[in-house]
């Protein structure tokens, strides 16, 4: 079937064969790319999104513990210090919910924090009160301890929970750039193929359409020598001809000539036969004279006798 297509159909079915390969792998690559971006963006909205709201509490809750035992030791404004402390701990709670739905798991986790920040902030009133009643530092650290290890522990596990889903989906993200790899290599290697094979088709193709026209122009080059040999040859019989017309010209000349001396004689012969027949009609009568004279003779020579 190939075999009988123009070289033009053959260029363009190579050439589109070779732009389809191509806009596949432009369509495959814009896919996983979206694909790619898709994964990022849901790892970047909601995985990251949740991780740095957890540094962020963990650094709010560092930063309560710190104001909480400076106001015991030094009193001062460090109790509202700690009340903006612990509004970033509950602020903490709702931009980590606003990322996306939280598992079972990780709500039961942000009541904790909830919880804990309440429990806290009991805590400091009470410290506001014991220490306007004069109790001593360690009294006051006493009567308020560990309020902060819930809020640290839930923290912590919201870390190692968001660790584990950030490496689940970068498994995915390097899931999707394996594969968008897998398909533009497959693809590219296809179309290195097809156009190697469409490279040795048009070459095959071409030396053909060389090898025929070869021998096209081996034909007629012994088609040429053949008109040539043929032109010679009946050039050659012209010349004889021409020749041969030459001497009937002069056979004709000749008779010609020989026609015309032979009309001559025959007019020479003519007056010759007439001088002849007027010279026998003239010996006729002379012998009819003369016989009429010899009858006349002879009748006298009768009359005598008698």
């Amino acid at each position: 079937m190939f075999n009988n297509m123009k070289m033009e159909t053959r260029l363009l079915a190579g050439f589109g064969g070779v732009v389809s390969l191509a806009i596949v792998l432009a369509a495959v690559a814009v896919v996983n790319l979206a694909g790619m971006n898709s994964h990022w963006r849901e790892f970047e909205s909601e995985t990251l999104a949740r991780k740095n709201a957890v540094l962020a509490g963990d650094s709010a809750l560092s930063d309560a513990i710190h104001h909480f035992k400076n106001y015991i030791l030094r009193g001062g404004d460090y109790d509202k210090k700690f009340a903006a402390d612990t509004s970033a701990l509950d602020k903490v709670v709702s931009d980590y919910r606003a990322a996306g739905t939280p598992t079972p798991e990780e709500e039961g986790l942000l009541n904790a924090i909830l919880a804990g920040s309440k429990s806290y902030r009991e805590g400091m009133a009470q410290l506001v009160i014991l220490r306007g009643k004069d109790t001593s530092v360690t009294d006051m650290d006493k009567a308020i301890a560990g309020a902060d290890k819930p809020i640290a522990a839930a923290f912590q596990k919201l870390l190692e929970l968001n660790a584990r889903d950030t490496k689940a989906k970068s498994a995915q993200i390097a899931a999707v750039l394996e594969s968008a790899r897998l398909w533009v290599l497959s693809i590219g290697v296809l179309t290195v193929l097809l156009g190697a094979l469409l490279a040795f088709w048009i070459a095959r193709s071409l030396t053909h359409i060389m090898r025929d026209v070869r021998s096209v122009a081996d034909t007629l080059s012994s088609a040429s020598e053949q008109v040539s040999a043929t032109a010679q040859s009946l050039s050659q019989a012209s010349s004889e001809q021409a020749a041969g017309v030459e001497e009937t010209s002069a056979s004709i000349e000749q008779m010609t000539a020989s026609i015309s001396q032979n009309t001559e004689n025959a007019k020479v012969t003519d007056g010759m036969a007439a001088k002849a027949a007027k010279e026998a009609t003239e010996g006729g009568e002379a012998v009819k004279s003369t016989v009429a004279a010899m009858k006349q003779i002879a009748k006298k020579i009768g009359i005598i006798d008698d």
